[in-house]
């Protein structure tokens, strides 16, 4: 049986991109242990799949296409933290905000159709970020003063007008994302 690694995802525009590569230039100098997304793969996850079996993509193809239609998201890209919070963060990420709520009703519609046939709904709530990099171990000391001074960074606008069904495949290099499908919102 073959799988793939799949989710479905928005795909920031130019101006985003190059606003996160400026965040991770300014942070890569905080020390090792952080391995960063290459900025051609940030993106803002609305449903993660894992390994699915390949003769079930066209069925998750389908249900997906409920989304189709309902409407283009407004966001705005702000904001610099970590998941967790407190002392042992594994995640930086560059925030979301604006009509998040919008984003969610449509995610809450996918999750509707995906779990018809067989994927569970997302059991915590949205929290909507790009992830920047993952922290492995003991985060650097250096990493808390850069993040703190850029807490409050923006990198502008973000309107989503469609969502991929995106593969991924792991390489020693850094994930490789290859756009399977593509769910207009408008």
């Amino acid at each position: 049986m073959a799988t793939k690694r799949l989710f479905i995802a928005a795909e920031p525009p130019q101006h985003i991109i190059d606003g996160c590569r400026d965040i991770i230039d300014g942070l890569r100098a905080a020390g090792d242990g952080i391995r960063w997304v290459k900025p051609s793969g940030i993106h803002l996850t609305m449903k993660f799949f894992g390994d699915v079996d390949d003769a079930r993509i066209p069925e998750i193809s389908d249900a997906a296409g409920i989304i189709e239609g309902s409407g283009a998201v407004d966001l705005v890209v702000k904001g610099l933290g970590t998941f967790p919070g407190g002392g042992r963060p594994r995640v930086v990420w560059v925030g979301i905000e604006g009509d998040v709520e919008r984003f969610v009703t449509a995610r809450d519609l996918l999750d509707g159709a995906l779990s018809e046939i067989g994927f569970p709904p997302e059991d915590r709530p949205f929290r909507g970020h790009l992830t920047l990099g993952r922290i492995k171990g003991r985060p650097p000391v250096a990493l808390s003063a850069r993040l703190e001074q850029s807490r409050n960074i923006s990198l502008g606008e973000m309107r989503v007008e469609g969502v991929h069904l995106i593969q991924s495949d792991l390489k020693p290099s850094g994930a490789v994302y290859t756009p399977l499908a593509f769910y207009p919102l408008t």
